[in-house]
């Protein structure tokens, strides 16, 4: 057996791992040796007698194919076979070339800040805001795929891989919100789009409100190789604006602060009334005035860099009070005075058989005559249900001998005993339950809720059902189960503040806190993203920023100085290119010069 271990040790001195990932694929270029042998072996010549002349002509023609020409083309066979094979063994050695490669480059996703302060002005020019310099910027770092990320109170991923087109088109149609900002969530989300989690993100911000750091997370992703550029776009802007309010029914409060290094003499409007208000350099002034009914507007008149804050918008109830329709036959209740002590109410009463028109927007009924409340009036008041409007019903011994239409949320009991005193038991810990102090009442009945009806509190001894309600049409079905009378509850001093708040609750009526909101809350399942004022159905809610962080327009952001120690070269590695695919393409040409030549030679 021949030993080749000479030549396994030959390769291993020259250290072809250095410029081949299998070296040992060199072993192909042995197939060279077959060629060069059969190219060396020459036919053995023959005798043959022949005529002279034949002889004659048998020499040029010998001339002939030793001439250069002829060697040359039987030379150029031989070279292009002998370069085809070397080729196609190299390729099985994969050689490979190494490159210096930036993974940043691999994946790119793009932050765009878009909370209020990207709205400023940008040299006193209200048509050049920082966003629009931030869409101008991006182009520079579009790629062939673009990840797209907006960056307010909540981080949103507006494309995903998308071209060059898709990114600008998106970003021409977007404008800034009337939000906070949370860069530090954006970048992270941001980085999780990206292929492999490799590549870069840019942020294009003015990094002067962010709720998180965002170069803690910045110093976090470079650590994985994912590499952070910040595109600051801060500027120098003067503003006073409108950064809170205190709204109450009678009396609110508007606070005005002045970001500027100078004092600030701006002019105010309150639902068109105008006043003037002096603020010293980073100071806080308040103005109080009295709170208008309806929609209204609080405006800075003077015009600065940031006119988002300028304004303030105020939504109040236009119904002032609640329209209550109290029916008995036994004379006024305590359940009747705690209403009707509500200066927000408007509390009527009817003596059945006698019932004024049914248009109120709270129905009790208590200590009644089941022989003359009259169907048609139990039948209005159904009616009246399907508008939102609420009904109580408070228990007696008979109140089951009333045909309420299966309007009641509890069942009708099979024994009509009264039973002993007991503690209360709250099921539901709400707005109008959680002050709520029972003691020990008395109750009428054993009864039992029915299905989907909603238990407020129920006795700790038999757990009957003491306040339940539930959904009628439109509106809903209260059903009070405790004899006043005989029970400490009625002498707490929140006995009329549950009723009052449980009618405030369950009409759903519109209170100023219920008007107002701010920025990033979120309404009917709408998210609110801009200030102003939404109309939802037949109410007319306002929307305001009132952000300290993100009126501060003027604070110049220190982001080129925190992120100045970021090394290039940590992104950049040797990468090796392999060149086995080009050395097969290459042969492959060869082959095909090969086949013209041997036909252009007529060999078939």
């Amino acid at each position: 057996m021949v030993d080749l271990s000479f030549i396994t040790n030959f390769f291993s001195q020259l250290n072809l791992d250095k410029f081949f990932m299998n070296p040992a694929g060199l072993y192909a270029l042995l197939a060279v040796l077959p060629l060069i042998i059969f190219y060396l072996i020459k036919p053995k010549p023959k005798d043959k007698i022949i005529p002279s002349l034949m002889f004659i002509l048998s020499k040029k023609e010998k001339f002939l194919e030793n001439s250069f020409f002829r060697r040359l083309m039987n030379d150029l066979l031989f070279l292009l076979q002998l370069l085809t094979l070397i080729i196609l063994a190299t390729a099985i050695a994969m050689p490979y070339f190494p490159i210096i490669h930036d993974v940043s480059t691999e994946d790119t996703a793009l932050v765009f800040d878009m909370s209020g302060s990207m709205n400023t002005a940008v040299n006193g020019v209200n048509s050049q805001t920082r966003y629009s310099f931030a869409k101008e910027k991006a182009k520079d770092y579009f790629s062939d795929k673009n990840t797209v990320v907006f960056a307010s109170d909540i981080p949103e991923l507006m494309l995903k891989d998308g071209s060059r087109g898709d990114a600008d088109n998106i970003l021409a149609k977007s404008k800034p919100r009337d939000t906070g900002t949370n860069l530090g969530d954006a970048i992270q989300f941001a980085s999780d789009q990206l292929q492999n989690h490799k590549g870069k993100v840019v942020v294009f911000s003015d990094f002067i409100n962010s709720d998180t750091d965002p170069v803690a997370i910045k110093n976090v992703l470079e650590s994985k190789d994912i590499k952070v550029d910040f595109v600051d776009l801060s500027s120098p802007a003067d503003n006073a604006g409108i950064i809170d309010l205190n709204l109450d029914e009678q009396t609110s409060t508007v606070f005005i602060k002045n970001y500027n290094d100078k004092e600030a003499d701006v002019i105010l409007s309150i639902s068109g009334a105008t006043q003037p208000v002096i603020i010293q350099p980073g100071s806080l002034e308040s103005v109080s005035f009295t709170t208008p009914k309806g929609k209204s507007t609080i405006e800075i008149q003077n015009k600065d860099d940031f006119l988002t804050d300028n304004y303030a918008y105020i939504s109040t109830p236009t119904q002032e009070k609640t329209n209550i329709l109290f029916i008995f036959n036994a004379g006024k209740s305590n359940l009747y005075y705690a209403l009707a002590a509500n200066p927000k109410n408007n509390v009527e009463t009817a003596v059945p058989p006698i019932v004024p028109n049914v248009n109120h927007d709270v129905y009790v009924i208590q200590d009644v005559s089941k022989d003359l409340l009259l169907p048609e009036t139990i039948r209005k008041i159904s009616e009246s249900l399907a508008n939102g409007n609420i009904l109580i019903v408070a228990g007696n011994n008979n109140i089951f001998d009333i045909d309420f239409k299966d309007m009641l949320p509890v069942q009708k009991p099979s024994t009509t005993e009264n039973t002993e005193p007991s503690y209360v038991k709250i099921q539901q810990i709400n707005k109008f339950t959680k002050d709520a102090e029972f003691g020990k009442v008395s109750y009428y009945q054993n009864i039992k809720p029915k299905p989907g009806a909603i238990v407020i509190a129920s006795s700790e001894n038999t757990n009957s059902t003491l306040v339940a309600y539930a959904p009628y049409k439109g509106g809903k079905v209260i059903f009070y189960n405790i004899n006043d009378a005989q029970s400490e509850f009625k002498t707490s001093l929140t006995y009329p503040l549950f009723w009052n708040s449980m009618v405030d609750t369950l009409i759903d009526k519109d209170s100023i806190q219920s008007l107002n909101y701010k920025t990033g809350q979120s309404v009917s399942g709408q998210r609110l993203i801009n200030a102003g004022f939404i109309d939802l159905g037949a109410k007319s809610i306002a929307v305001n920023m009132l952000n300290d962080k993100e009126s501060d327009v003027g604070k110049q952001g220190n982001i080129s100085e925190l992120s100045a120690g970021t090394s290039e070269e940590k992104f950049k590695i040797i990468q090796n290119t392999p060149l086995d695919t080009y050395f097969i393409l290459i042969a492959i040409v060869l082959m095909f010069v090969e086949f013209l030549y041997v036909k252009f030679r007529g060999d078939f």
